[in-house]
Formats: structure tokens, sequence, C-alpha cells
């Protein structure tokens, strides 16, 4: 007996320590398949294992506190050559980290053993952009001598100093989330042991940013620029593939089959089988045109998840008690099941619901029948293990996040409707190569806040590391209610899972919870096909501001203050009327073209009368302040001095109660230069702010400690040093949409817009006002913002209907359909358009909301302007004058307005070259498209085919150049010669005039008369060169010599109907009149 156990052990030791070794040597093989040698210029090699891929928005990082904290990384070198790694003469290692807490402490980068000790001084990296809004991590460079490394693996390893103090400074190490290449470890334990996942306390995935430079000894240190954000290059994306065409489902009746086990549901488009004997659950969910059961992986979680006592339960737990069938008839079936889990104390309701289309409604509702409060958490609708090619990995999603994200990258998701970021409550899964998929929505109009929840998992990765997870950080910043968060409705598997959770509910005895319905669509096609239907689904209810309206042709947003350019030229105390000139001061952290820049909107602030601060002003608002256990400050850049006195310009809450600038003339004068302003074509607004109200405003000193937020509980919200009213409390909202209608009405301006609103706030625990929307403890700002708007949205209509109002962000539908426009930061925040995405090939930033929401106009606050391509491809607007538009892409935009304007927009048509990406925007006589090169070269091929229409004809509007057209099997096809990474714009016009020379004119005979016509002659430079009206049809425009490419544009009233490059330069010394500058037909 002893042998046998003694064999045993033996056996099993060597098994281990075999398996072990089988272990190391393949994590050892994997490792060094995994670092890339990238040679960004001769004599120079960087080391990677990461993509650079680094998540802004949920600070992806590992935060070593302690010596206890550390980071390992181990990079290959045996790619290099041994002549190049015989010629190395300097090695860094190159950290992507930022220091918090100070800049007095050391750490180490211990290399293969060798200790390196570096000082965290001066480790800072300063933003871009007007606010500096960039966090302050970078890459820095720390040199080690070249006897620490080996010609293959090496070992680094990250930790502070033994002898620094711990908890002081903190390292902060980047983590790339985008793969897990097997290259990084994490130790909480001082390197005593060492785990792979997670690598940091919010269990992020994927790669450490620690890469190794090493450069030749011929090289001069002095010539080492470049960027590591740009390699190594993330795998080619194609985001608009071929859809494989289906048969359209026949519209046929729905029809019903009960069995004893199961109900089967089917229409011409799915059959849908619940099961209810044994529990109630989905079985099947066949997309008929596809011929394909999209449960592919069997899970328990389908329909619905509770929470509740520390179970989980699914519709598998649930006994059916009761059945009936509400409606039978050849246009619907409709279905209710009782449920009941007896030992749980709960009962429930499931309505299914069926016609004739391809989308299936489902409707659930649960009651505590425990005689006792209990906190309930739920998922409604839950789809998990949907699957449609082999292993997954051609499957594709759409997950509202920010901009939208279209992809087939294994990846998790959790994101709040109603946190800031996700607009639209609906999610897809599809395969573009199998011809369809399906969509998963939730039809809530009253805008609850709830967490969408997606995952993504194929065969070649199950685990996904690409997390977007802004909901952890919302947790930790008053913004998600901790302990009520439902954090994992769905057991994980492969596949595509997708679910609506709510925050949990602490339910009364026999309280019932109704939940929104949900609808289950099959489709034909891709997102665009489920983006169709959400769009339907919100026009049918939504609200119909005015449109077109003030916004419509405005495309350069900018603001203006006293404290910024507002006065007058020199010292004068009056208003500069002239927004193309600068005012009193110059500003000097902008570039040199920022006047050139051309404005259709001014946004005003400071139109108040501001706060002088004196030694008196502090010592009331401080004892104020401390009255209620807060400190009183000064918020930077919202004081300084103006005209000769230190004054508080950021005194918001009054909004003109007090007067408008009455040192100025007040109120008449303000009225008069606003109309000026209005006079020569600018749309007027005005900032207002949702919440803020300044200590020494009267709403401030009336009602401050009784309307304002509390977070945490007992302590006011203090982020400006003001008070921050709450939203969810209606006499606020009755304020606000008082005051913005009484500024308006007041000034004569054109609208307003609300800053922060859209955007997060903290959960309100302040008992003394009423909260409308949220329970105790529960956040849902955004849905009580939603009500503001619509407030209002009222409130200036009945001043002026015609009113504009406009929002720091879009927030949810629900709020933007209240909106006429709103700013947008997602082009440079989110992670996926912002920071090594833009070097994605294959990669655009498209902004779905843009073109399913085409009544909600977007004005990109590009802090960044990496991706102005993009911006202009999306056809958006652009606020900031820093950032704005160049007067060449702003005319198009403008001239356009009535076909990009257009509330039926077509985003991503798939164009004949993979990568090239077009958007199509139409109307009656004319169809515009704005098109993106997101490969690597060159592009110089036929694009896009139309069916052509008589006396139309093609231009390019971008670089004034004819445009190469063939006919083929009755189609006009376009041929574009477009760099790597650019943007073009190309219009499809009715020929409506000749040009011709006669010198030193431009001579333009119309082809037929047109009511209010004008021309203009305009250099690539979008200057325009001249004007004029035409009499009997014709006009004589004078033709500048050597004025480069130029375009010959005729408009009606103010929309382009028809435009002409003119090929031919006139040099300076030409006295021809034989040229003929006409465009081909």
């Amino acid at each position: 007996m002893s042998i046998g156990f003694h064999r045993t052990r033996l056996w099993s030791w060597c098994v281990t320590a075999l398996s072990l070794l089988v272990l190391s040597i393949g994590m050892d093989i994997n490792m060094a398949l995994a670092t890339m040698i990238i040679k960004p210029k001769p004599g120079v090699f960087v080391a990677v294992a990461d993509y650079s891929f680094y998540n802004y928005k949920d600070y992806s990082h590992c935060n070593l506190k302690d010596d206890a904290h550390q980071v390992k990384k181990i990079l290959d070198l045996s790619k290099i050559s041994a002549q190049d790694f015989a010629d190395i003469g300097t090695v860094k290692i190159s950290l992507f980290m930022q220091t918090i807490g100070g800049f007095d402490e050391t750490f180490d980068v211990i290399v293969n053993n060798h200790i390196n000790t570096f000082t965290t001084a001066e480790l800072s990296s300063t933003g871009w952009g007007w606010f500096n809004t960039r966090l302050a991590i970078n890459w820095f460079d720390f040199p080690i001598e070249m006897n620490q490394l080996k010609h293959g693996l090496n070992e680094i390893i990250i930790r502070l100093n033994l002898d620094s103090e711990a908890n002081d400074d903190r390292l902060v190490i980047g983590i790339d989330i985008f793969e897990d290449q097997g290259c990084s470890f994490r130790s909480v334990d001082g390197g005593t042991s060492w785990q792979q996942r997670p690598l940091n306390n919010s269990n992020c995935a994927g790669e450490y940013m620690v890469r190794m430079v090493l450069v030749t000894k011929d090289v001069e240190l002095d010539d080492l620029s470049f960027s590591h954000e740009d390699f190594p290059s993330l795998p080619r994306l194609d985001m608009c593939p071929e859809v494989k065409p289906l048969l359209s489902p026949k519209e046929v009746s729905p029809q019903l089959v009960q069995t004893k086990n199961s109900d089967i549901f089917e229409n011409g488009a799915m059959r849908v089988v619940f099961h209810h004997r044994e529990g109630f659950f989905l079985h099947e969910l066949v997309h008929k045109s596809m011929q394909e059961n999209a449960l592919k992986e069997t899970v328990k979680e389908n329909l619905f998840s509770l929470e509740v006592e520390g179970r989980h339960l699914t519709g598998r737990d649930f006994t059916v008690v009761r059945k009936e069938v509400l409606v039978s008839n050849p246009e619907q079936i409709a279905v209710v099941y009782d449920l009941s889990h007896d030992q749980a104390e709960l009962t429930g309701h499931f309505r299914v619901t069926m016609g004739r289309s391809s989308e299936l409604q489902l409707g659930f509702s649960i009651r505590n029948r425990a005689d006792r409060n209990r906190i309930i958490k739920s998922a409604f609708p839950v789809l998990g293990g949907i699957g449609w090619s082999k292993g997954y990995i051609k499957d594709r999603y759409l997950y509202p996040y920010s901009t939208g994200i279209v992809l087939n990258h294994p990846a998790r998701y959790i994101s709040g409707y109603g946190g800031g970021h996700t607009y639209f409550q609906q999610m897809a899964s599809f395969c573009p190569w199998l011809g369809g998929g399906l969509f998963l929505r939730v039809n809530d109009q009253s805008g609850e806040y709830k967490i969408l929840h997606l995952l993504k998992a194929d065969e070649q990765e199950n685990d996904p590391t690409f997390t977007i997870n802004p909901v952890k950080v919302d947790e930790s910043n008053g913004r998600a209610p901790k302990g009520l968060i439902f954090w994992n409705p769905f057991r994980e598997t492969l596949g595509t899972s997708m679910a609506f959770s709510y925050w949990g509910r602490d339910m009364k005895a026999n309280e019932r919870w109704q939940f929104a319905t949900a609808t289950v669509g099959i489709m034909n096609g891709d997102w665009r096909v489920a983006m169709e239907s959400y769009k339907r689904w919100f026009e049918g209810f939504s609200h119909k501001n005015r449109y077109p309206n003030k916004l419509t042709a405005v495309f350069n947003y900018d603001s203006t203050g006293p404290e910024w350019g507002f006065r007058g030229p020199g010292d004068q105390e009056s208003y500069n009327t002239d927004p193309t000139q600068w005012g009193h001061k110059v500003m000097e952290h902008v570039e040199d073209d920022f006047m050139t820049k051309l404005v259709g909107g001014l946004e005003h602030s400071g139109y108040w009368e501001h706060d002088e601060v004196t030694n008196e002003y502090m010592t009331e608002h401080k004892a104020t302040a401390a009255k209620y256990g807060i400190t009183h400050k000064l918020w930077p850049d919202r004081h300084g001095m103006l005209e000769g006195k230190h004054v508080l310009w950021g005194a918001q809450g009054d909004y003109g109660l007090r007067g408008y600038n009455e040192r100025w003339g007040g109120l008449t004068t303000f009225r008069k230069y606003i109309s000026e302003l209005k006079s020569k074509g600018y749309v007027t607004t005005f900032y207002l702010n949702k919440a803020e109200a300044a200590f020494s405003s009267i709403i401030g000193r009336e009602r401050g400690p009784e309307w304002a937020v509390m977070w945490p509980e007992g302590n006011y919200y203090w982020p400006y040093y003001d008070w921050q009213m709450c939203t969810d409390n209606p006499k606020w909202r009755d304020y606000l949409a008082a005051a913005c209608a009484r500024v308006i009405e007041e000034t004569g301006g054109d609208g307003v817009r609300i800053d922060e609103m859209g955007g997060a706030s903290r959960i309100c625990l302040n008992p003394n006002h009423p909260h409308t929307f949220a329970r105790w403890g529960h956040y849902n700002e955004l849905q009580a913002q939603s009500e503001e708007a619509r407030q209002i949205r009222q409130a200036m209509d009945n001043v002026d209907p015609t009113s504009v109002l406009l929002t720091e962000s879009q927030g949810i539908d629900i709020l933007g359909q209240y909106l006429d426009a709103s700013l947008c930061y997602d082009l440079t925040e989110q992670p996926f358009t912002s920071h090594v995405a833009g070097n994605w090939e294959g990669f655009v930033g498209l902004n779905i909301n843009r073109f399913y929401f085409p009544r909600h106009k977007v004005f990109d606050y590009q802090i960044s302007e990496k991706h102005p391509e993009w911006r202009f491809f999306n056809a958006t607007g652009a606020f900031n004058r820093e950032y704005c538009y160049r007067e060449h892409e702003r005319q198009i935009l403008k001239d356009n307005a009535d076909a990009i304007g257009s509330l039926n927009p077509e985003p991503m048509l798939r164009s004949m070259v993979p990568l090239v990406y077009v958007n199509r925007f139409s109307t009656t006589n004319k169809t515009v498209y704005t098109i993106y090169n997101a490969g690597t070269s060159t592009v110089q091929k036929n694009l896009i085919a139309i069916v052509p229409r008589d006396n139309f004809h093609f231009v390019d509007l971008y670089r004034y150049s004819e445009v190469r057209t063939i006919f083929r099997d009755g189609h006009v096809i376009v041929a574009l010669d477009l760099e790597s990474r650019a943007v073009s714009c190309i219009a499809y016009l009715p020929v409506c005039m000749e040009l011709g020379l006669q010198y030193p004119n431009l001579k333009v005979r119309l082809r037929k008369d047109l009511v209010d016509a004008s021309i203009k002659l305009v250099n690539q430079d979008g200057e325009i060169l001249s004007e004029g009206q035409l009499q009997n049809g014709e006009c004589l425009l004078p033709f500048p010599p050597d004025s480069g490419k130029t375009i010959c544009k005729l408009y009606q009233g103010t929309y382009l109907v028809d435009a002409m490059p003119c090929s031919t330069t006139i040099p300076s010394s030409s006295k021809s009149s034989a040229v003929n500058p006409t465009l081909p037909d």
C-alpha cells in the first residue's frame, strides 16, 4: 500500500514537473513569438510586445504604490541579428507611465537582475489643447547599460525603490488592452509570486506598455525622434465588408404551435421556440433567410436574469404556473406566461408578441412576494451564446458606446445608458459574410438608466482583454450606486452575449417591477439595418424640433466672452462686433491661422455681471462654505484681472438677473451688439450651466443648501467651489427653463447652450428637496436632464419658436430629441478614435449617432486635431475656433448644407476599393459624397457606380478637379485618386452653366434661368476671388492671374446648385482669350 502511494506521488511529481517544463517552454516560445522588432529608422530597433492601445477613458493602468506592487515584462531580442546586436551602443527602457503624488521618490527598473534606480523628478507630461485635457501619462525613456541585456529573452521589472516611502509617489504603468500576448506579469507580494491576469485591481488584462529601444553605435543620439504610437500596426480591419445577399423573408401571418414542452412562434422571418415545461427559456431563435439558429451555445440566462439575496436566478429556475393566449389572428399572436419561484418568493409575467414583421416583442415584470423589503437586481432582455460563423471569428457586433462601435475584435463592454457615453438602447450581432444577424433593443421612452453588457469571445480569444467599462469609473465617482450594480447578468461563453441590466431596487413587499418592452429583430444585412429599425422606432414617438433650423448651415461654432476677445479693440470698454478681428487682446496659445477660420455661430459667456473679488468678498464666502463643511476657493481660469479689477467672471446662476455688463451700457447696448452680429449672419447663443450657482448669485444665496447635490451623504458635491444644483429637483428645472427663456427674450439672441448638460453628475443624497426620477441612492441624472431639456424647449418655443437649444453632450437619445445640437468629445476621447486608432489600417471614426439622429447636429469638440479627416468624413460641425474647419472645408459643408443636413444620410456605402469608405447625402437635385481612404497607400481606381441622370455631372469639391467617369452596363463608374488617410468630397450636380474665358474675365452663362442666382470664383484656400449677380443669365467674373486651382460656384439662394473647376490658370503675362476652362462633359 505504501509502495503504491509513493509510486503515485513520484509519478505525480514527475508529471507535474514535466507539465511545468512544457508550460515554461511553451511560455518562452509564446513570448519570443510575441515580441516584435520594429525599425523606425536606420540603426534603431524597438522591441515591442504591445499595441500601445491605452484606454484613456477607463484609465487602464497599474498603480505601484509600494515596493510590494511590481510589474514584469518579458521582451525577446533574438530576432535582432548577431551583428546588429553586437553593434548596439545605447539602450533605453521606454515606459508609458506617469507619476502621481509628487516627484521626490525613486524607482527601480530591474533588467535581468541588474538594478537601475531613477528619480521620479520631472516625470510629467503636459496635455495638448486649450485646456490640457489629455492625461499626463506618456512615454518616458530610461537609459541602461548594454551589458545587462541577453540576445534572447529579457526580464524587465519595475517597482518603487525599497527605500521609497509607501503611498507617497505612485508610479502608474499603462496597460495596452488590445490583446494579451503573454509577456506581462504582476506581483503584489514583492516579487515572490507573479500572475498574468489581472494586471491591476480593476481586472484589466493585456500587456504592460514597456518597450526597449536599442541604438547602434553609428547613430547620432540627437536624431532619435519617433512616436511610439506609430507602431506596431494594429491588425487590418475592413469596416465595410461585402454583405452576402439573402432572399427577403416572406411576409406571412404568424403561427403558434403549442406542444407539451414548448411553444413555437413562426412567421416568414423567424422561428422562435420557448420551452416552458421545466423552467422557461428561449430554446431556438432561427433566422430563416440565413437558415441558422442564432443560439449556438447553451446558456442559462436567455431572456432575463435576477440576483436576489445572493442567488442568481434565470427563467430556467422558475415554473410556468399559467399560460394564456391573449391574441391569435392573422396579424398578431400574443401569449403571456405566469412565472413563479416559491423558494425565492418571486412571481413574474412574460409576454411574447409576434406579428408579420421580422421583430419579436417581449414584455416582462416581476413581483416581490416576500413580506419584507428586498434588493432585487434585474437584467432584461438577455441573450447569450449567439453565433454565426465558424468559431465566431467573423462575427461582428454593434455597441452604442460614444460614436458607436462596429467591430469583430473580441471584447467586453459594460457601459451605462445614462452614464454620458452610451447614447442609444440597442446592440446587434451579425456576420456580413453570411448575410445577416439580429439586434436586441429596449423600447424605453422614459430614458431610465440601464447598463448595456456585451461580450464577444471566439475560438481565437475566448477570454478577451479588450474591455470598455466606464461603469467601474462611475462607481468610484458617485455616478453608480455601489452594491446595486448587476455586474454579471450572464455567464461567459463563446459567441456574443448581450444584456440590459438595471440598478438593484429595494422592492417593498408585493411591489411589482414592470420593465420597458424589448425587441429581438432578425435582419438581412449588417448593423445599418439594425439602426434603421431603431430610427423608425425612435421617430415614431420622439419630439420633432423645427428643421431645418438656424444651425443647419453652421459648421464652425466658437465661444466668446469679456475675458477673451469679447471687448472691442485696444482698451475700449465695448463689444467687439467683428469676430474676424482680435478684440482687446490676442490669444498667445493659438496657431497663426486662428482668425482665418470663419465661424457661423458665436456662444457668449460672461454677459452677466461679474463679481469683484475683494478681501471682504472672500471672507464672506469662506464663512458660508465653512458653515456647510466645505471649502471656498476661486476656480482657476474663472477669475483674473479685467479692466484693472480682480473679478470672478465665472459667477454663474443669475444670467442677467443683476444686469448685463452694466459698465458697458447694460442690456440696451448688449441687445444692439447682438442685433449687429445677427445682421452679419451670425447665430448668437448664450452660455448657461445645467447646475452651477455661485455663492454670490441670487438663487445661490436663496436656495443653494436646499437645492444642491449632496454626495456622499451629508456632504455637498463641490467640484467648482459653487453650488451644484440637482437637476432631478423639479424646482431647479423650473428655474433654469425660465432663465433660458428670459435670456433669449431680453437679448434677442438665437438660443442657448446648456454647459455640462448631457454629461455626468453625482448621485444626489440631499433630503431637503424632492427627486422626480431617481429612487433614493439611485443615479438617473440624464433622465432628469431629459425632462429639463423638454421644459427648456417648451419655454423657449413660447418666446421664439425658431430658437435653438444646444448642450455639452447628447447624453442619451431621449434627451437629444429636444436638442438642436450638442458638442461631442468622442472623436478625441473614446478609445477607438483617440490615440493609436488613428493609425489602424482600415479604421475610421464613424459617428453613428450623426447618421441615425440627423435632426440632432453634432459639433465635434476636437481638442486634438489628430483626426480632422474623420470629422469632415462625418460632415459634422466643429466647436472652438482653435480646432474649427479651415475655410475651404467649411465652404463645402455650408454650400451643401441642404444635402448634408438632410434627414436621410447614408453611412458607409461599400465602394469598389477595400478600405475606402463612402457616405452619401442627398436632396432632390444634388448628391454629395464624403470619401475616406483608411488604407495605407494611395488609390487610383474605380470607386462607385451609380445610375446616371440626364445632364448631371460629377465635381470634386475638395480638390477642384475633374472626376474621371466611364459608362458601363447602364451605370456611371466614378474613379478617384486619393492618398492614404485622406478625405475628399465629390458631388453629383445638374449641369446648369457653361464657362468661357474672355480675358481678363471668366464668362458664365446659364443653361436656364434661375431665381436668386449668384456666382463665386473661389481658390483652393476658400478665398473668394470674385463674385457677381447674373443678368439675363450671364455674368463676367474677374479672373485673377496666377490664381492656382479655382472653382466656379453657382448658387441659388444660399446653397450650391452647380460647380465647375477652372482647370486652367491664367499666367500674369498672358493676354490670350483662347483658354477655355470649361469642365468637359
